[in-house]
């Protein structure tokens, strides 16, 4: 029996770029004979009830399940199953690997009746591991840090904060030093502080917003100078776009000499693909720069304007750092 060896299951929401960047990285780092992307068997019924099947043995063995849960509600459940299927089979510990996490914006009892969604969802995956005797979870930029207060298992955070830093150097050279981090709204400022720190500079710039709806925003104004400056907008999520767009044509209004947006998960909901484009075309937006967190591989993203990086090695290695007992804190990406 192949025990201790680490066996990866990929769900089909997971990116084909991230598949295999995850795998030539692990086999990078490790002997090919202890580790293994181990296939799964999907059935489905006739009124579309699913039931994922894994078509190896994992007894004995770290067993990691990576899946965005991005919409549709499929890929949540697959989540929850396939994890539930790895520890009923006795696999020695289970790993829910999210390179993006959905109801985490829910994260307070902020208005009357509402649920704590994602505390919630959590709960769910959580349980769903219940069998196993080593549980963990590992996020790939998390809306909020607190979330691993959210579960009774351990936790790893993993921030792309490296991926994004190594860009800017590459794109701005010594132009660097004129490069202003901001936060699109103030829920983004420590984001936008922590480049200011890396950038060895003491500027950055938040934006302020009154939300109306859930998303609907009224922009009012940006703090900070950014008259002549390179402008790097950073956030966790582009969704509908709405906030960003509108704190690009403020930056703009006020002299800002060009502007990049950063973006960790890109779920580019409804228009925002076309409302990003419209707006670079009347303004000094020349890049949006995201990951391959969320599988937009079939979208049009060949737009001259939208750049995809790679987050599949960061997450391979911190697999295999956890698989091996290594640090993760070094790779994380997150600093204080």
């Amino acid at each position: 029996m192949d025990t201790n060896s680490l066996k990866i299951i990929f769900g089909p929401s997971c990116a084909p770029s991230l598949r295999k960047s995850v795998i030539s990285k692990i086999n990078w780092l490790a002997d090919r004979q202890h580790f293994t992307h181990i296939p799964w068997q999907d059935h489905r019924f006739a009124d579309g009830e699913f039931l994922p099947q894994i078509l190896e043995n994992v007894r004995g063995n770290d067993v990691f399940i990576i899946q965005p849960t991005n919409p549709p509600e499929e890929n949540f459940k697959y989540v929850k199953m396939l994890a539930q299927a790895a520890a009923l089979a006795s696999a020695k510990s289970v790993t829910v690997v999210l390179p993006y996490h959905r109801d985490l914006r829910q994260d307070r009892k902020d208005r009357p009746r509402v649920a704590v969604t994602a505390k919630l969802s959590l709960r769910e995956i959580e349980c769903s591991m219940t069998a196993a005797s080593s549980r963990h979870i590992m996020f790939f930029h998390p809306h909020f840090s607190q979330v691993i207060g959210f579960v009774d298992v351990t936790c790893d955070l993993l921030y792309p904060t490296a991926i994004f830093f190594e860009y800017m150097q590459r794109q701005f050279g010594d132009r660097l030093k004129h490069v202003v981090p901001a936060g699109a709204d103030t829920g983004a400022a420590g984001l936008a502080a922590r480049y200011a720190k890396l950038i060895n500079t003491d500027s950055f710039a938040v934006g302020y917003k009154i939300r109306d709806k859930n998303d609907s925003v009224s922009f009012r104004d940006i703090i900070g100078d950014i008259d002549g400056k390179i402008v790097a907008v950073v956030d966790d999520m582009i969704d509908t776009g709405g906030t960003l767009c509108k704190f690009i044509q403020k930056a703009n209004e006020k002299g800002a000499q060009e502007i990049y947006a950063f973006a960790t998960h890109a779920i580019l909901a409804g228009d925002a693909i076309s409302k990003l484009q419209e707006v670079a075309a009347k303004t000094c937006l020349k890049k949006v720069i995201l990951t391959n967190s969320i599988n937009n591989e079939q979208r049009d993203l060949n737009h001259d304007l939208f750049e995809v990086l790679d987050c599949g090695p960061l997450i391979g290695e911190a697999i295999w750092r956890t698989h091996v007992g290594g640090s993760i804190s070094e790779i994380a990406g997150a600093f204080a």
